[in-house]
């Protein structure tokens, strides 16, 4: 499937399919956007570069459009209801990384101990952590995306610290960087729309 049908269908992140995995190929109606909505006709542009992230890959048995995720390979029902439920997902290692972050910043011995370990990996120090506030998957991005900056520093961490007991492993890490990759298209886009970028 070319990639201008990736814009042709809003796959929601909270309604994965469960059970049936047979798909049939469906080609994507790029000229039917409207939507009905709280009982009003409304007209959706899809050209978000969001879509672009996720492929259509058919229909299930009860009709419902599905999407695949470029990043993840995880399958979505289009057109869902539950905003950004996904996430719970993958939760386990959002828990870690909040965590490492928590534990870094919570007491001034510990702040110093992760400073050395930023210096010893030759990182800038500068650069900060960023704690989310769980509920809003933007500030979720901004410290998943420091946390990798630091990757090196919190593994350093572990080695020094028998206490910190939160880094990610690996193959977590790699999760992490492909999360915040793709809430990166979410986080452009929503400043895009709040006018962030532009001069006041």
């Amino acid at each position: 499937m070319d990639s201008s049908s990736n814009n042709d269908v809003i796959p929601s992140l909270g309604e994965e399919e469960e059970g049936n995995n047979t798909m049939e190929p469906v080609e994507a109606n790029s000229k039917s956007d409207t939507h009905t909505g709280s009982g009003q006709d409304r007209k959706r542009k899809r050209t978000s570069a969001v879509w672009s992230s996720f492929v259509i890959v058919g229909k299930n048995a009860q009709g419902k459009e599905h999407c695949k995720c470029k990043y993840y390979g995880k399958q979505y029902i289009c057109e869902g209801t539950h905003g950004t439920d996904g996430l719970k997902e993958i939760d386990g290692v959002i828990h870690k990384v909040r965590e490492s972050v928590k534990y870094a910043r919570a007491l001034q011995t510990r702040k110093q101990k992760f400073l050395e370990c930023i210096k010893r990996v030759h990182l800038d120090s500068k650069r900060g952590l960023r704690q989310d506030v769980p509920t809003r998957w933007n500030s979720t991005y901004l410290m998943l995306d420091s946390a990798i900056y630091y990757r090196l520093a919190w593994t350093a961490l572990e080695l020094a610290n028998s206490n910190y007991k939160y880094c990610p492993s690996e193959s977590e890490w790699e999760n992490v960087e492909k999360l915040c990759k793709f809430l990166r298209h979410f986080y452009d886009t929503t400043n895009l729309f709040l006018g962030t970028k532009y001069p006041t």
